[in-house]
C-alpha cells in the first residue's frame, strides 16, 4: 500500500493547503497518464480516496511500463507535457 498511501497522502494535503484547483491520479500509472487515463480525486468524497491507502496493491492500478531515455525518446516526452499542460497539471509527482 505504499503507492496508494503516498498518493493519497498528496491528495490529503492538499485538501489541508489548497495548493491545487485538481489533484489527478493516472489509472495503471504512467501509462493511464500517457492514454488520458486520469481520475481526478478531488471530485470524489473524501471518504472514499482517504479509504484508498487501505487498499490491497494498488487501488489505482500499476503498471511495469517505464518511461523511455529522454535523448531517444523525446516524442513520449512531449506527449507527456501536452497532458500535462492539457488537463492544466502544474505538478508532477511520479509514484513508484
Amino acid at each position: 500500500p505504499v503507492i496508494n498511501s503516498s498518493a493519497i497522502g498528496i491528495f490529503e494535503k492538499n485538501l489541508e493547503c489548497k495548493y491545487y484547483d485538481n489533484v489527478y491520479a493516472g489509472l495503471n500509472g504512467i501509462e493511464g497518464i500517457l492514454n488520458k487515463n486520469l481520475l481526478n480525486l478531488s471530485e470524489m468524497p473524501k471518504e472514499v480516496v482517504s479509504g484508498l491507502k487501505y487498499t490491497p496493491s494498488s487501488g489505482l492500478g500499476s503498471c511495469r511500463y517505464k518511461l523511455k531515455n529522454y535523448e531517444n525518446h523525446k516524442d513520449e516526452y512531449v506527449k507527456l507535457f501536452e497532458i500535462l499542460e492539457e488537463y492544466k497539471i502544474s505538478t508532477f509527482f511520479y509514484i513508484g
